[in-house]
């Protein structure tokens, strides 16, 4: 049990201090983790999303997803387009100035997590990304039951 405490206060450490080391890289160019996190998840969709399908997407509230969107509308890094099926459905698309900024924070992405695996082989790499799997596979087992209503742990 002692391992497995251990080995859970490291994995939050990690997340922790990636996502500190990340928000003070970005801090420099004026953007926030969550918000390049929006812009790269745009980048990579075949049609634009809505607020709602993006907060389902990264499984945080439309609350905060209409925050991020606000920032990075401000910003010109995305548009919010009218349906042509439904004209209450805004759906978000990233602007060319948006995708100049993922250009360039990909770089700082990049060299970070670069530095994090420096010293591991590419297949120790493969191998705790493996077991990183198995984890977040208990972990969507867990939530699935939670949802609905299953035993507590």
């Amino acid at each position: 049990m002692d391992d497995i405490k251990s080995a859970m206060h490291k994995i939050i450490y990690i997340a922790k201090s990636h996502h500190a080391v990340i928000e003070s890289k970005m801090k420099d160019i004026g953007m926030h983790r969550s918000m390049y996190q929006m812009l790269m998840y745009l980048c990579e969709c075949d049609e634009s999303p809505s607020q709602k399908e993006l907060a389902e997407k990264f499984e945080i509230s439309a609350a905060a997803v209409a925050a991020t969107l606000e920032r990075l509308e401000c910003e010109n890094y995305i548009e919010k387009v009218t349906s042509g099926a439904d004209r209450r459905t805004n759906r978000v698309k990233i602007t060319p100035k948006g995708l100049d900024a993922v250009e360039k924070t990909s770089d700082i992405f990049m060299r970070i997590d670069g530095e994090t695996f420096k010293g591991l082989t590419d297949g120790e790499v493969r191998a705790l990304c493996e077991y990183l799997d198995v984890i977040c596979q208990n972990l969507s087992e867990m939530k699935k039951d939670t949802s609905r209503g299953g035993e507590d742990i």
